[in-house]
């Protein structure tokens, strides 16, 4: 089964009691993907691993670019973006991305980068976006070109 129908069927259902974190992190990949595929993005990759074991959680495509995504699960309602995303996970995150484009011979695409933290304490769970998770030109090897903001208006 290709990896947007897998991602996208229904909805997925709470997070499973006692989840280990691979579990709790699949999951989370799981609703960050369906909310994607409502809003008409398909699922391009699930967990990409690069050669240098740089990781990318999931990779989405629509029309006008390629989506790569970061994802968090956190319970705890006082967690905010300041306490997941920091200048060592946005360089890592970069490199990914540029490390995926040069191996699939994409760098003139155009892309964006978003992070996603999932908060499964709702049903169905919520889902918030900070759609321009990295600046663009610290993708090594990326020659595409910046998108308006408008265009990130379908993430939310």
């Amino acid at each position: 089964m290709s990896p947007s129908l897998l991602f996208s069927l229904k909805p997925p259902s709470r997070l499973p009691p006692g989840a280990d974190v691979h579990q709790a992190g699949s999951w989370a990949e799981q609703v960050v993907a369906h909310h994607l595929w409502r809003r008409g993005h398909r699922t391009v990759a699930h967990r990409w691993v690069g050669p240098d074991k740089s990781d990318i959680d999931l990779i989405a495509a629509n029309r006008h670019y390629l989506l790569f995504c970061e994802v968090k699960l956190r319970t705890d309602p006082e967690v905010f973006w300041e306490d997941v995303l920091n200048e060592e996970r946005l360089r890592r995150f970069a490199g990914s991305v540029g490390q995926y484009l040069r191996e699939t011979s994409q760098r003139m695409v155009s892309i964006r980068c978003a992070a996603f933290l999932v908060r499964p304490n709702n049903h169905p769970p919520t889902v918030e976006v900070m759609p321009d998770y990295i600046n663009l030109r610290t993708v090594p090897g990326w020659r595409g070109r910046l998108l308006p903001q408008e265009v990130l208006r379908d993430l939310s």
